[in-house]
């Protein structure tokens, strides 16, 4: 019988939140779909939660690994996966009862494509008109705008992926699913479909998640792996977007040194200004005041863009 959704769950400490999660999924009201579990080598109770779930549906499939990170165990799920679309969901998350329903019928009408978005609980819808392209799509996806960049709340076709979109270093802790995301977009042929409704419920919690301290080197590392998710033949056309997508780490950099005058001795900011020198891009008014080593300025454009913010 052909599966036509694969539902990959990567389960880390989870023992207290991973039958909330798969319980959510097996009340949809979209039924045809198999549940992957990847148990990623918790030293709680995950894995034998994780059995017991597995024996009340059929559907259902646990795999355990060796702890490696969250995107090796989405990539153990999709090894094994039979389904014609793939979605992903953190193990501490749920989704609404109609979550899949409102996905898999967004397929319907545009067997083209090969990917449906939608959008979590809590945050503003953004709409795109018939004129939305693959090239915005990918645009927006290198600059992180309009959509949000994580796995979850979206379908991939998938026979689109490779090893290559999953290959991303352990020692990234912070933005991993960002560079999944640019490298399955430069496999897509046409753009993607966006569903106008909430199909995820993000819930934050302690423990599974990891977070880490960015460093002028460890930003400089994760730079060089976003530029090289981009095709080189692509790397020209989409240079405004690469450098916005720079701007986002020197923006929050820029609020927390707003006095420092080692600002401009920072290793990422010299990387950043060598790469500008290097292609030959023209700044925009926002990054030129970013990289401004006069401190007065940057702070006046710094409550700037504080009072503009406050009052959107």
């Amino acid at each position: 019988m052909n599966i036509l959704l694969s539902i990959i769950i990567p389960c880390y400490k989870a023992e207290n939140v991973l039958e909330r999660c798969v319980e959510s999924i097996l009340r949809q009201t979209f039924k045809d779909f198999e549940l992957i579990l990847v148990e990623d080598g918790s030293i709680d109770g995950t894995g034998r939660i994780a059995e017991k779930i597995a024996k009340q549906d059929n559907r259902l499939l646990v795999i355990h690994q060796q702890n490696a990170g969250a995107m090796k165990a989405r990539h153990t799920g999709v090894k094994v996966a039979s389904g014609e679309w793939v979605t992903f969901v953190d193990c501490d998350d749920t989704l609404p009862p109609n979550a899949l329903q409102n996905l898999y019928q967004a397929i319907q009408g545009n067997v083209s494509t090969e990917m449906v978005i939608g959008f979590r609980n809590g945050v503003k819808i953004a709409k795109v008109g018939k004129e939305y392209s693959l090239v915005d799509y990918r645009y927006d996806v290198i600059s992180r705008n309009r959509f949000h960049v994580a796995p979850w709340g979206r379908l991939y076709r998938r026979e689109l992926f490779t090893d290559f979109m999953f290959d991303i270093p352990r020692s990234v802790l912070k933005g991993e699913d960002w560079l999944f995301n640019i490298r399955y977009a430069f496999a897509m042929q046409h753009k993607p479909v966006v569903v106008e409704s909430c199909v995820y419920n993000y819930i934050i919690t302690d423990g599974g998640l990891h977070t880490s301290e960015e460093t002028p080197e460890s930003l400089i590392v994760y730079d060089c792996l976003r530029l090289a998710s981009i095709p080189t033949e692509y790397q020209e056309q989409y240079m405004s977007a690469i450098m916005e997508a720079r701007v986002i780490p020197l923006l929050e950099w820029t609020f927390a040194n707003l006095f420092s005058v080692r600002w401009q001795s920072n290793a990422f900011v010299t990387y950043l200004k060598s790469e500008i020198k290097r292609v030959n891009y023209l700044l925009t008014f926002q990054q030129k005041m970013l990289l401004s080593s006069n401190i007065p300025l940057r702070f006046l454009y710094f409550n700037f863009l504080r009072l503009t913010y406050h009052f959107q």
